[in-house]
C-alpha cells in the first residue's frame, strides 16, 4: 500500500467536511505523485498547494523532490494534522522547508510560488482565475486536479488515480498564454 511508505503522505483520513472552495476529500498518494511529476519539479522550485487539507502535497514535494513548499488551509483540524505530520517527519518550517498557513487561500501571499497545485471546485477556480493568470504570466506553473482554468488551454494532461479517473492539467505561460495574450474572463 503506497500510504505505508514514509514519503510524507502518511495514513490519514480521506473524507472530511469541506468548504465552498474545495471538494471535501484528500488526493490519494498516486494522485499526489502524478501531480508533482506533471509539474516537473526542479531545484529552486517553490510549491504552494491551495486548499491543501492535511498538507500531503507540500510534504511530498519536500520529501520526494527536496523543494521548498507550502500549503494554505482554512480548516482547523486539517492544519493541525498538517503541522503534526511536519513535526513527526522533522521537516523544518519556512524557507527551505514546508510552511503550513492557516487561513483563507484567497488572502495568501503566493509571490514566491513557482508551482501552484489546486484541487478546487470550478467556482473557486473561476474566482481565482485572474490571480492564476498573473502567476502564469510571471512564469509559474499551475497544476489543476479535475477542473481546469476557464478560457485557458492546458499544456499537458495526465490521467491517474483509480482506473485513470482523475484528470490533472498543467498550465504554463508558454502553452496557456501564448505570447502573453490571455483569453478574456468569462
Amino acid at each position: 500500500d503506497d500510504d505505508d511508505d514514509d514519503d510524507g503522505l502518511g495514513q490519514l483520513p480521506r473524507w472530511m467536511e469541506g468548504d465552498t472552495l474545495a471538494p471535501p476529500c484528500q488526493a490519494e498518494g498516486d494522485v499526489v505523485r502524478a501531480a508533482l511529476e506533471l509539474a516537473e519539479l526542479r531545484e529552486g522550485d517553490v510549491v504552494w498547494d491551495l486548499g491543501c487539507g492535511d498538507g500531503r502535497i507540500p510534504i511530498a514535494a519536500h520529501v520526494l523532490y527536496g523543494v521548498e513548499a507550502g500549503g494554505v488551509e482554512i480548516e482547523d483540524d486539517l492544519v493541525a494534522r498538517f503541522r503534526a505530520r511536519l513535526a513527526e517527519l522533522s521537516i523544518p518550517s519556512g524557507p527551505g522547508g514546508v510552511t503550513a498557513v492557516h487561513g483563507d487561500l484567497r488572502d495568501a501571499d503566493l509571490s514566491s510560488a513557482t508551482v501552484l497545485v489546486l484541487y478546487l471546485l470550478p467556482e473557486a477556480i473561476e474566482e481565482l482565475r485572474e490571480a492564476l493568470v498573473g502567476h502564469l504570466r510571471r512564469g509559474a506553473r499551475v497544476v489543476c486536479n479535475t477542473w481546469g482554468i476557464p478560457g485557458l488551454e492546458a499544456a499537458r494532461r495526465a490521467d491517474c488515480g483509480p482506473w485513470g479517473g482523475v484528470r490533472l492539467l498543467l498550465y504554463t505561460r508558454e502553452a496557456s498564454l501564448g505570447c502573453g495574450d490571455v483569453a478574456p474572463p468569462r
